[in-house]
């Protein structure tokens, strides 16, 4: 289970609810963030402030994989594993080869 608490993601464990690893996002806030069904085996994908990332959720980790100009207003990862994101009018593809 993934949850926003003010300005920290917690990933919980979903039969006992208790806290499994935490993001602190220092005031960055999330414009959008996005994850597959299989929590336990996947990253979570976000929008942070000009910075896109992922959380890997069993190593607790934060990456910074792209950083823009202009703040990002939402981030959408397709069933094929592509990542889009607009930041002011443009939709841009991200690849990491």
């Amino acid at each position: 289970v993934v949850a926003l608490d003010g300005a920290t993601l917690l990933v919980l464990d979903p039969e006992t609810l208790e806290t499994r690893s935490t993001l602190s996002l220092d005031g960055d806030g999330i414009s959008s963030f996005r994850f597959q069904p299989d929590i336990e085996k996947s990253e979570v994908w976000f929008a942070r402030g000009k910075k896109v990332g992922k959380f890997s959720v069993p190593q607790g980790e934060w990456t910074t994989l792209a950083t823009f100009d202009k703040p990002i207003q939402n981030l959408t990862r397709d069933s094929d594993g592509r990542v889009f994101v607009s930041a002011g009018a443009e939709i841009l593809q991200l690849r990491f080869d």
